[in-house]
């Protein structure tokens, strides 16, 4: 059950911004959004080395979610928890490259399960040419991209109350051509919904 967006009365959530690290590294103990491909895992397997497929790279155990996630719908995420990170990195896209062994320092709980939990969530694709890259300002698909996003910020009880911050940043705004300042909005109006 989806928000009706334009009755909520929700305050928006407390915000803290920087350009600095990464989501894996000043995520640690928040959700930490994956900018899924509809098909989870993107072009790890093939060819790509932006956010999703490095997240992939680094915790080669995600990997395993390929064999059973079909293409994620318009009111699906794939939620994956206990991820352990393997290996530092430098660089993005064409200049990614390994960097060295990680010892993953995470807490684990009390079934020796690692403190973190991965939401891939899929924003819808723009392009940048012309009105195409207008579309996205349309009330039917603002309202796509806020309900994705307040589903895979929803708990759902199985996640961690400790993980209550969010790590996200510019989701579906690479290559799908979103518009910074909106996929913004959407998001803290879905943490705000979802009080984290």
């Amino acid at each position: 059950s989806v928000p009706n967006w334009e009755r909520s009365k929700k305050r928006l959530s407390k915000l803290h911004i920087t350009s600095e690290g990464s989501i894996e590294t000043e995520g640690q103990g928040m959700l930490q959004v994956d900018f899924a491909n509809k098909f989870v895992g993107g072009g790890v397997l093939t060819r790509g080395m932006v956010q999703e497929e490095i997240r992939f790279s680094v915790c080669p155990e995600l990997l395993a979610s390929l064999l059973f996630t079909e293409a994620l719908d318009d009111n699906e995420v794939l939620l994956m928890l206990g991820a352990e990170q393997f290996s530092h990195y430098q660089g993005y896209s064409s200049t990614f490259t390994y960097d060295g062994p990680l010892k993953d320092m995470t807490e684990l709980d009390e079934q020796g399960i690692r403190k973190t939990a991965i939401v891939a969530m899929d924003a819808l694709k723009f392009s940048n040419v012309g009105h195409y890259g207008q579309l996205q300002f349309d009330k039917v698909k603002i309202d796509r991209e806020l309900n994705k996003a307040f589903i895979g910020f929803s708990n759902h009880g199985v996640i961690s109350s400790e993980l209550q911050a969010v790590a996200t940043g510019n989701w579906g705004c690479g290559a799908f051509g979103g518009d910074v300042r909106l996929k913004f909005l959407i998001q803290l109006m879905a943490a705000s919904e979802n009080m984290r």
